[in-house]
């Protein structure tokens, strides 16, 4: 019995050695290959800022006037729709749609292979006319992607970053954040059991009641009040992450454009 339980001890000890070894050369994986997705984020911001500085450039009206900074990167991904950029935090990245394949790049990197950082990317349901555009991105622990929006529950910290850059591919254009609010992510089934406003489902503000419904729900949910308000008219971008204050909390963070 003594050798046996002897042997027990050996194998578990053995079997803590193998897994301890497993668990390190996972981790080192993990941050190797996160390192390499943030190498690959810096070469996109340098053709990007590279281009924009050749302003000389020809644009080919045949592909839609693609602006020049984004004309290279489009032909690598044609699902690039834009760029959203926030001076003094971690936000430059690429932003992504693809109407037809809806959370494509929620775990997927430029190249279209995993990542568990995924890319920023708009919702499906958002058409060149769409008054609210709504877009998605993780909220990591490093401060990646969405990662610097919790930020934004403070009212210092908005006061000192109150600007996004928004660009589509097509257009350059500044947001002002006129909001930092929080709502609850529900799946569809849920949806059949609730009353809810539920603030995803409003793409399209084309109306004086649909916009003032969506802004009375965001206002009602807000975490201060910036002194910026908007009006039926205003384009607004809704920047999206996950938040921890309840089961499938969300924060959100609300620009117009101006």
């Amino acid at each position: 019995m003594k050798k046996f339980l002897k042997s027990l001890r050996s194998i578990g000890i053995i079997l803590c050695f193998i897994i301890c070894i497993g668990s390190i050369i996972y981790i080192m994986i993990e941050k190797n290959s996160l390192s390499e997705e943030e190498a690959v984020f810096t070469e996109l911001q340098d053709i990007k800022d590279q281009n924009e500085k050749d302003v000389d450039m020809v644009i080919n009206t045949e592909d839609g006037g693609i602006l020049p900074e984004y004309r290279k990167l489009y032909e690598e991904n044609g699902d690039m729709y834009g760029w959203i950029k926030v001076d003094g935090t971690n936000i430059d990245y690429p932003v992504m749609q693809t109407p037809d394949r809806p959370n494509y790049y929620l775990r997927r990197n430029w190249t279209g292979e995993y990542s568990i950082k995924g890319i920023p990317y708009i919702d499906e349901r958002v058409t060149d006319n769409s008054e609210n555009i709504f877009i998605y991105g993780h909220n990591m622990d490093d401060g990646s992607m969405f990662g610097d929006l919790p930020e934004y529950k403070d009212e210092t910290y908005y006061k000192n970053h109150k600007y996004i850059e928004f660009n589509t591919i097509y257009e350059r254009a500044r947001y002002e954040i006129v909001s930092v609010s929080k709502t609850v992510a529900l799946e569809d089934s849920e949806l059949l059991t609730t009353s809810e406003y539920y603030v995803y489902q409003h793409t399209e503000l084309d109306t004086p009641e649909e916009f003032n419904n969506y802004w009375s729900n965001i206002k009602k949910n807000e975490y201060f009040d910036t002194g910026v308000t908007a009006k039926y008219g205003d384009r607004l971008i809704t920047l999206s992450t996950c938040d921890y204050w309840t089961e499938g909390a969300r924060l959100l963070v609300i620009a117009k454009k101006i």
